[in-house]
């Protein structure tokens, strides 16, 4: 019986807990080194008042000796957080070095997502050396997070599809953090700021499912390149709107580059469709998360205003102007509610 397998067989462990160590339990169980190194780890404490700071959140806590370090993970409310721990004892979990690896739930997915992440991220800490440690963490991070960003981006109900697709992404030279909050139906979502990741090659990308290639789509619309975006996001527009592509495209409707924006405006010439599906996706998702559409709508108003303003003179004429005007008036045949125009009056078609 293995430590985890202890843990269910004697503790009263709350039930939210108990998928997260069972698959720990399931994972020490396999033979070799991910095995050994999950045997290796002890939990040690249950604190039941936590740590001061959220005195009703319950905090286990993993370490494993490692010539002068230890290192674990502590779980509170929602999230995980791993690191080197400078302490031995609960009150020093908190330290700065802790809180440089971290995941937090999403909306429907069990605690059994943290047993994966602290278990990779275990065996991959006991393959280096302890004095190194420190040094090689932000690299393996750099390298290795991106599958908990990428799928973050996206609701549960497809997540299972994004590490198939993002396997042959080649690794990014940098990356950036910057993210956009926002929801997919019910699901709370964060859409990347951009992404610096080189194209896949395309005989690789072809051999994913149609679903696959529309996930990597919706990635590489965030990319940093112009023309790369342009691209992809007329890949999703080619495919029936789905509740969780929607928000990439309304996100890329607030870009400076006017041939985006006209991209999008010229394949969502059913937008004004009264009962077509571009028109219920859309007003669905504008009416259910109006404050992604206003931030939206101010970028267009202000790319306008800055570079387009002589060739347009009246906002309601600019691409963008008639794209997020199109999709308030989707939000208001969905949802009865009016959401109110931030452009300037003096702009506006009477």
């Amino acid at each position: 019986m293995n430590i985890f397998e202890e843990v269910l067989d004697e503790w009263d462990l709350d039930e939210r807990w108990r998928p997260m160590v069972e698959r720990l339990a399931e994972r020490t169980r396999r033979p070799g080194h991910q095995g050994e190194q999950l045997e290796r780890c002890a939990i040690e404490a249950v604190v039941e008042e936590g740590n001061g700071q959220n005195a009703e959140t319950p905090v286990l806590v993993w370490r494993d000796i490692k010539g002068g370090f230890t290192v674990g993970a502590v779980l509170t409310g929602d999230s995980i957080a791993c690191g080197t721990l400078n302490g031995h004892c609960p009150d020093d979990l908190y330290g700065a070095d802790l809180t440089w690896a971290s995941y937090r739930l999403e909306a429907g997915e069990s605690t059994a997502v943290f047993a994966d992440f602290f278990a990779d991220w275990l065996v991959n800490m006991s393959k280096v050396p302890a004095r190194k440690i420190l040094k090689r963490r932000r690299a393996f991070f750099k390298a290795n997070m991106d599958r908990f960003r990428w799928e973050n981006a996206f609701p549960v109900r497809v997540r299972g599809e994004v590490g198939p697709a993002t396997t042959i992404m080649p690794a990014a030279a940098f990356r950036s953090d910057d993210r956009i909050i926002t929801f997919a139906a019910t699901e709370r979502i964060a859409i990347p700021g951009r992404i610096y990741n080189p194209e896949p090659d395309p005989a690789r990308e072809s051999e994913l499912t149609e679903t696959q290639r529309t996930l990597l789509d919706c990635l590489y619309s965030r990319h940093a390149d112009g023309w790369i975006r342009q691209r992809r996001i007329e890949n999703v527009l080619r495919r029936p709107p789905q509740s969780w592509t929607v928000p990439f495209v309304v996100e890329l409707a607030g870009e400076y580059v006017l041939e985006i924006v006209e991209s999008i405006r010229s394949a969502l010439a059913e937008l004004d469709v009264s009962g077509s599906l571009q028109r219920a996706e859309y007003g669905r998702y504008v009416a259910g998360v109006p404050w992604h559409f206003k931030q939206v709508e101010r970028r267009v108003i202000s790319y306008w205003a800055l570079y387009y303003r002589d060739a347009y003179p009246v906002y309601a004429d600019y691409p963008g102007g008639a794209l997020v005007e199109s999709m308030r008036s989707a939000a208001f045949e969905f949802s009865g509610r009016r959401i109110p125009s931030t452009a300037p009056a003096g702009s506006r078609r009477r």
